[in-house]
């Protein structure tokens, strides 16, 4: 029997993100005794549509496994899973990812015939010999099997989760598999090249980086650890907890890409990097001997102390990412961030006292944003952009809270009609999200009390008062020097003083980007919605306490009520 491996495009470029939890599976199928499996790097070869079809088609695999990561390739996975199972009816269709979190919808509304709870690489095994016990894609006995979600008749079955792997078992991947499924080149490139991740974005102006015996070393991106110490609001993961990878396996690991494919840099794409602190210590005593310089592309920004940071300077690090998503307290709780603007601020403290490199990251927009909360996030955003004059701190990453399925931020919207609820109003939101990108409002929920003209219009203006008092401090000729390819910059990030003088226009320019993007009747709705708030309510108050919105949907507002309850432990997120 043959399996088939594919992930789904992200968006209209392949990320340089190597597929890890493809290669994982694969890597755990084969030490299970299953040795015909093969992966088609869809994201990576950019293949049209019809070419994907008619690939599967010839290939006629007994299973298909579908991996969406993220909930925004709906549309994607609808079309072909559809079009293989008319294509291919005995081909067994299974889709994991955090796609899955919406495994009703796809049940129903998809070609798919299996979900995956959680992670895949023990599930995906019991799978295939389930399906060769059973010679054919019958369901039958599936209810055996843990961390999957099917139909019976209507309902939804549900078989819980599969055990969690072992750390030493984390993204134990063959590199072979990348390089017989990809252009590797895709994945690993010269750092200096134009395709490497080179930008200051990511790795600042640390002078190590211009040392000539590193001039000609790849770059590549590696995991640590899987999961998070936090439970986010607006985020969905399966995994529960975190788990690092043993200190020396990592170390061996990245000897490995070393010698293969001359590795000097290496970007870390943790969301927790380093919440261990005897973890963290053993790891920079141990990746220092190795001379190679690395980035963090996410850390808690109350996991590390001065000292701890200045240990991982010493070990090579260059720059440290951290999720801050906002400056008001009132909305970190609502957030669950467990964290504070104060700690958000020494972590930036930290960062430049230790010379090394950050940019701040925020998310707008969720339930109980408002234009006071908003004032907060610009003094939080100008405190930060004052701290440093080396930094980039126009680069201000801003995103608008998207709802993805398993999260609270999506419960808050169906109990709020935000979502249609059932099966139809949940396949149609999906659908409206498929493809967009969080920094654009145009698509995206509006979950505040405010008229969308002017909830719009927040990231532009956090952005604008950034600007403007790092110029007011540092002069204009400084901040252009610091600014990366102007010309493709938004025109509110090439004139910074003139941005700030007509920020009170912003409503106009919200206006008119509504038109351009939505068309006349969807500018018109937001004006007279404008108006009337403009006219008459101005003074709003968020109706819930600011507390964790998790607390908020499941204490006050409860399930919804044409919920089935095989769906209620995915709703909220595990």
């Amino acid at each position: 029997m043959k399996t088939l491996l594919i992930n789904v495009p992200i968006r209209n470029c392949g990320t340089d993100f190597p597929p890890y939890g493809i290669l994982s599976i694969m890597q755990s199928v084969r030490k299970h005794g299953v040795s015909e499996i093969d992966f088609l790097n869809i994201d990576q070869k950019r293949l049209q549509y019809q070419q994907v079809v008619e690939y599967i088609k010839d290939a006629k695999p007994d299973i298909l496994g579908i991996s969406c990561v993220v909930s925004t390739s709906y549309k994607y996975l609808k079309d072909l899973s559809l079009d293989i199972k008319k294509n291919l009816p005995e081909t067994l269709i299974v889709i994991g990812g955090n796609m899955a979190a919406a495994g009703e919808v796809l049940l129903h509304k998809t070609g798919v015939d299996l979900c995956v709870t959680g992670e895949g690489e023990r599930t995906l095994c019991n799978i295939i010999e389930k399906y060769k016990k059973n010679q054919t894609n019958s369901l039958d006995g599936y209810d055996e099997i843990p961390g999957l979600l099917f139909l019976k008749g209507d309902e939804v079955v549900n078989t819980g989760y599969e055990q969690e792997i072992k750390p030493d078992e984390i993204y134990e991947i063959d590199w072979r598999d990348l390089e017989n499924s990809s252009d590797i080149n895709h994945y690993i490139v010269p750092f200096k090249s134009n395709k490497g991740v080179a930008s200051i974005a990511l790795w600042g102006h640390d002078p190590r980086l211009e040392q000539p015996h590193r001039q000609s070393k790849n770059v590549t991106t590696l995991i640590s650890s899987k999961g998070c110490v936090a439970k986010c609001t607006f985020c969905h993961r399966w995994a529960k907890g975190i788990r690092f990878i043993p200190v020396d396996l990592l170390i061996v690991r990245i000897k490995d890409l070393i010698e293969k494919y001359d590795i000097g840099f290496l970007s870390f794409g943790d969301e927790n990097f380093g919440a261990n602190k005897r973890w963290l210590g053993e790891f920079c005593s141990k990746i220092k001997a190795l001379d190679i310089l690395w980035a963090v592309g996410g850390m808690r920004a109350n996991s590390a102390s001065i000292e701890e940071v200045q240990m991982m300077k010493q070990a090579g690090c260059c720059s440290v990412q951290y999720g801050m998503e906002s400056g008001s307290d009132r909305i970190l709780n609502i957030m669950e961030k467990k964290i504070s603007v104060e700690q958000n601020k020494r972590a930036i403290d930290i960062i430049v006292e230790s010379d090394l490199y950050t940019t701040c990251q925020l998310v707008l927009g969720m339930p109980g944003e408002s234009p006071e909360s908003i004032k907060e996030t610009i003094e939080f955003a100008k405190y930060i952009s004052t701290r440093s004059a080396k930094h980039n701190l126009h680069n201000i990453a801003i995103f608008y809270a998207q709802a993805l399925p398993g999260t609270p931020l999506y419960e808050f919207g169906r109990h709020n009609n935000l979502i249609a609820q059932g099966i139809d109003g949940e396949d149609e939101y999906l659908l409206s999200i498929s493809n967009v990108n969080a920094a654009d409002s145009s698509n995206t929920i509006n979950f505040t009390d405010y008229p969308a003209l002017i909830w719009k219009y927040w990231s532009v203006l956090i952005q604008i008062n950034a600007n403007y008092v790092f110029v007011k401090r540092n002069g204009l000729d400084l901040y252009n020097q610091r600014m990366e390819e102007k010309s493709s910059l938004p025109i509110y990030n090439r004139y910074p003083v003139a941005a700030f003088k007509l920020r009170h226009f912003l409503v106009i320019a919200s206006l008119l980007v509504t038109f351009k993007r939505n068309g006349i009747k969807t500018a018109f709705e937001q004006s007279i919605e404008y108006l009337k708030y403009f006219l008459f309510g101005k003074k709003r108050s968020f109706k819930h306490e600011y507390r964790s919105l998790r607390k908020i949907v499941k204490e006050e507002l409860g399930p919804v009520p044409s919920d089935k309850p095989s769906m209620f432990p995915l709703r909220l997120g595990r």
